[in-house]
């Protein structure tokens, strides 16, 4: 076999397998469907201070395999705020998604990109949350087939002030252990 013509995905295969490192399945798939507890920090207005947060969730996916819905309640010490994450799979790497909670204005749009590991997007345009317009990037990464893990930073439209890192969780799949 002439190693140079394995393909990467197929040598992360050969080398995760031969060094015992677990394999994320594609979250688009059924693997990832069911229910979910996170930990993390969570800032409820941008300009205040980082709050320890606790979620639940529940990650549903369609038959077609291109469609993954996290929907749920994420809570702090002040309150808790209902949320819908909807990404959709358009090409084998890009992605666009809607995200929805408590206290904003509308729904954030978000192109991005796809790894079979990795979600990376940005918002397509502003959106309001409190009367003020913010841009937001979003990162999730899927450890294992128990574990994610789920980010997110924002800025002022205006850039009145820097980016700031608003979400930082760590997901497991309920009854995993973890």
């Amino acid at each position: 076999m002439n190693w140079l013509n394995v393909p990467v995905s197929a040598l992360s295969v050969i080398l995760c397998g031969a060094l015992g490192l677990p394999l994320a399945a594609d979250p688009f798939s059924s693997d990832y469907a069911g229910n979910w507890t996170g930990q993390g920090t969570i800032v409820t207005k941008f300009d205040g201070s980082a709050r320890a947060g606790r979620c639940k969730i529940e990650v549903l996916n369609t038959n077609d395999l291109n469609e993954m819905r996290m929907e749920g309640f994420c809570a702090v010490a002040v309150g808790r705020s209902a949320l819908v994450l909807r990404v959709l799979r358009v090409s084998e790497t890009r992605l666009q998604a809607g995200f929805r909670a408590q206290g904003m204005d509308e729904t954030a749009q978000f192109g991005g990109n796809y790894d079979n590991r990795n979600m990376a997007f940005q918002t397509k345009s502003t959106f309001a949350q409190g009367g003020q317009k913010f841009n937001a990037r979003v990162a999730i990464n899927f450890r294992d087939d128990n574990q994610f893990t789920l980010s997110e930073w924002m800025q002022p439209e205006n850039g009145s002030a820097p980016e700031r890192h608003v979400v930082s969780m760590t997901f497991n799949r309920q009854g995993s252990g973890n």
